[in-house]
């Protein structure tokens, strides 16, 4: 029932997971700097404080951008993500 998902860790050595689910639920991720997050939610895929309360103020006063965000991250995580994507990924790989 929530629409943000804030994370400030710095580290990019981890898979980002949180990320993907957040994408899954509807949700916008605000901060953090895994490759999923620079794939989901390239805008705010970033700790840096300011840039991060500039994008949560124009998701606050700005329905439209909230729905495209959301949109875009649905869609990259289905196109990037999706069980269709990693079978034909496998197949390639494995015949």
């Amino acid at each position: 029932p929530h629409l943000y998902h804030f994370n400030l860790d710095p580290l990019i050595h981890h898979p980002g997971g949180q990320t993907i689910q957040v994408a899954n639920v509807g949700s916008i991720n605000l901060g953090g700097c895994n490759e999923s997050h620079e794939i989901l939610y390239p805008e705010t895929a970033t700790c840096d404080e300011k840039i991060l309360e500039e994008k949560f103020v124009e998701y606050l006063n700005s329905p439209e951008k909230v729905f495209e965000t959301i949109k875009y991250a649905w869609d990259k995580l289905n196109s990037t993500y999706s069980f269709n994507v990693v079978r034909k990924q496998l197949e390639d790989l494995y015949g």
